[in-house]
């Protein structure tokens, strides 16, 4: 091995949910590879919290479905890995669900762009949560002020405001521009 390669340690999930990662606040395993990912910054907490907001009354009456903002994980695949946390998802339980992940794909996975994401990186996590059964992807520039939403035939929307009208699961709900960057013009990560 060059001075230049690192060995990968490659991680189950039973050793993700064990006491040597206990200390890991968020990660992700991609294909076995652990991923661990820093804190929000302020407009990414922002922009989750009010778009999972907006979905969560726009879905109110449903008690089949639930919404996750920044938290929930799910496991994608166990041979490999992957286990992802989605900024916003919206998903069913299932009575057999226990586990500290949820088995299988969320409904709605919302990823909001971070200065730290490469377009590499979130096009693999929108590739494996179509592969894998999720209707719907949105992905979120918020410094752009943008949102594109997928499904497995593709880009079905790409909408720089003032809203976008949501299809499917989510049809009906309307995201306004205003209301989700309210007091935000002017503010800029650094």
């Amino acid at each position: 091995m060059s001075a230049a390669q690192t060995k990968i340690r490659l991680v189950t999930p039973g050793e993700l949910y064990g006491p040597e990662f206990a200390h890991l606040k968020r990660a992700e395993l991609w294909e076995g590879e652990l991923i661990e990912m820093s804190p929000s910054n302020w407009l990414h907490s922002i922009v989750s919290s009010r778009l999972g907001g907006m979905m969560e009354r726009h879905l109110c009456a449903r008690e089949d479905l639930f919404v996750s903002i920044e938290g929930a994980g799910f496991t994608l695949s166990i041979d490999p890995a992957i286990l992802v946390s989605p900024d916003v998802a919206v998903f069913t339980l299932s009575a057999e669900t226990t586990d500290t992940w949820l088995a299988g794909s969320p409904i709605v996975a919302v990823e909001v762009l971070s200065p730290s994401n490469s377009a590499s990186e979130i096009g693999q996590k929108r590739a494996w949560y179509l592969d894998y059964g999720t209707e719907q992807v949105w992905i979120v520039d918020p410094r752009r002020r943008v949102i594109d939403v997928y499904t497995a035939g593709g880009r079905i929307a790409s909408s720089s405001g003032p809203q976008l009208c949501a299809e499917g699961l989510l049809s009906g709900l309307a995201v306004s521009w205003p209301e989700l960057f309210r007091g935000l013009d002017g503010r800029r990560e650094r």
